[in-house]
């Protein structure tokens, strides 16, 4: 004898179970997007931390702040991964004073 099937029931063996698993693959994703933010904005930390070191070890070694960041990459061996961030850097024209060094992610 063949059983009927009630719809609640079909609703509840398939669709719940469809529901449950949207459900945690969003908040998987969601995490898994957050981490990659986190990530991101610690290499630009990173990096601004890196240009920051090296201008005051410039400045130290050369009684002077350094004149632009080719200078740092050339003189002192920074390294700036260019494909993903730009520092801007602005002495305002003074050697004697502390420029303002700011990264940026590039597409934001």
């Amino acid at each position: 004898m063949k059983r009927k099937v009630k719809k609640h029931e079909l609703l509840k063996e398939i669709l719940l179970p469809i529901l449950i698993f949207a459900v945690i693959l969003t908040v998987f994703l969601t995490a898994l997007g957050n981490a990659g933010r986190s990530a991101e904005s610690q290499r630009r930390k990173s990096l601004e931390e890196a240009v920051m070191r090296t201008v005051v070890h410039c400045y130290a070694l050369e009684g002077r702040y350094p004149p632009s960041v080719t200078y740092m990459e050339e003189v002192y061996g920074l390294q700036i991964d260019k494909s993903a961030f730009y520092v801007v850097y602005d002495t305002g024209g003074m050697s004697n004073i502390m420029p303002v060094v700011r990264v940026e992610k590039i597409g934001d």
